[in-house]
């Protein structure tokens, strides 16, 4: 207990003296502030005390098979790996501005309107070549094909995609969103245009029944209206009521528990579920390097293509008799570090995603200097998307700033295309 209690003390230390440069704990959070809130301050630090200290039942039983040592060693070995990232964090602000604003970009009409056509684009053809549509399937009254068909989705089996093109069908539509927010919030779109896409990209985030999305969708709009028009007590209630029912409707959809449960899973889902697997991989996997060809590009060059996601691997352990409708369990990157590099992962892990922040920020100012406001957005996103509660890889292998470089690359061809289309309109005239 001795372990908890110092670093408990470490973690407020570094997240009080984090908050004082990028305004965490603020009625106008900062980008990285407000992902801080939801992804540590909601979904990690309240399940591992609930868990560890409390003993607060985990889904399935699966608290019946962790050990009160490793509930222990999750909770301080957590909070120090926070405790650091912090700390790196703060340091990184020390050199580059974390926080994004919008008060200094200009929309523009054109780039709007052809940034609308291409997110509509992109959405038709990621829908179009799924298939059979998993929303579509469980609201026809089949919540088992509707299950397995979003697993073959999360797996890559099926719909557009691949290592780059990938980047543009997972956070383009998100980021022409908040483009057109700007534009919209400076009179260069009108009403009817940006209600229509919301409606699109509000079905988008829903269509494959991954709850995560669709509550993304819900916090990215209240943290636009913070940034543009300031707190509103009743939205965010509206917002949070939204998160909660589209929470109930996909556990009722798919058919996972009786209704008399949802409620109680949706809690466990918020506040529990983000680390269960972290949990999971502690107890029952030994560090090996050769999970470092987990999410390596072009990892068939180097070895064993069977590698597999630790979040996957545990499933299989805890749960032999589990269908292929279960594809991982959710969890806190640092055990995906951990299964790779041990013990020293709690230095490895915070020291590169903060350098993936600050290559962030970077790739912000050199992308700004020719798409402007675009830049911004594709920053905003990428920030709200940090993959906190998703595998190490991610940032191991600079996948995030890979896909700042495409949508970056793309925006800068969409903005050039805007320009000569309006070009040959002027000379049409």
């Amino acid at each position: 207990m001795f372990e908890f209690f110092l670093t408990s003390i470490v973690f407020l230390f570094s997240l009080l003296l984090l908050n004082r440069r990028i305004r965490i704990l603020s009625t106008r959070p900062s980008v990285l502030g407000f992902t801080i809130i939801i992804t540590v301050l909601v979904q990690i630090v309240p399940g591992i005390i609930l868990v560890s200290l409390f003993e607060y039942p985990m889904s399935y039983g699966v608290h019946d098979s962790i050990s009160a040592s490793t509930r222990i060693f999750t909770l301080w070995y957590t909070l120090g790996s926070l405790a650091i990232l912090f700390f790196s964090l703060w340091v990184v602000t020390l050199f580059v501005d974390l926080d994004v604003d919008f008060s200094k970009a200009l929309a523009s009409k054109q780039i709007a309107y052809v940034v609308f056509l291409l997110a509509v684009l992109v959405i038709f053809i990621k829908i179009a070549s799924v298939g059979d549509i998993p929303l579509l399937t469980a609201l026809r009254g089949d919540g088992e094909l509707a299950a397995l068909q979003k697993a073959r989705i999360l797996r890559g089996d099926v719909g557009a995609g691949g290592f780059i093109i990938g980047y543009l069908f997972v956070y383009f539509p998100y980021v022409a969103l908040v483009y057109l927010f700007l534009a919209r919030s400076q009179k260069k779109v009108e009403r009817w245009l940006f209600l229509a896409y919301l409606f699109l990209i509000a079905f988008y985030s829903l269509y494959d029944l991954q709850k995560y999305k669709f509550g993304f969708l819900i916090l990215m709009l209240m943290l636009l209206r913070i940034y543009f028009y300031g707190m509103n007590t009743w939205r965010i209630f509206l917002a949070s009521v939204l998160i909660i029912i589209s929470l109930f409707l996909s556990f009722f959809l798919l058919g996972d528990l009786p209704l008399n449960e949802i409620l109680n899973a949706i809690a466990s889902r918020l506040f529990i579920g983000q680390m269960e697997g972290s949990y999971m991989i502690y107890e029952s996997l030994v560090p090996d390097f050769s999970r470092l060809l987990y999410g390596m590009p072009m990892s068939f060059l180097f070895g064993d293509r069977s590698v597999m996601d630790p979040a996957a691997e545990v499933i299989g352990i805890f749960f032999p008799d589990a269908g292929e409708a279960w594809v991982n369990s959710n969890t806190y990157v640092l055990a995906h570090a951990w299964s790779i590099f041990g013990l020293s992962a709690i230095f490895i892990m915070p020291l590169v995603v903060a350098g993936n922040v600050m290559a962030f920020a970077f790739l912000r100012d050199v992308f700004s200097r020719f798409i402007g406001g675009l830049s911004l957005s594709i920053y905003f996103v990428l920030i709200m998307t940090l993959q906190l509660n998703n595998d190490f890889s991610f940032f191991l292998y600079f996948k995030s700033i890979v896909a700042f470089c495409v949508l970056g690359v793309f925006s800068v061809a969409l903005i050039s295309f805007a320009r000569v289309f309006k070009n040959r309109l002027r000379r049409q005239q």
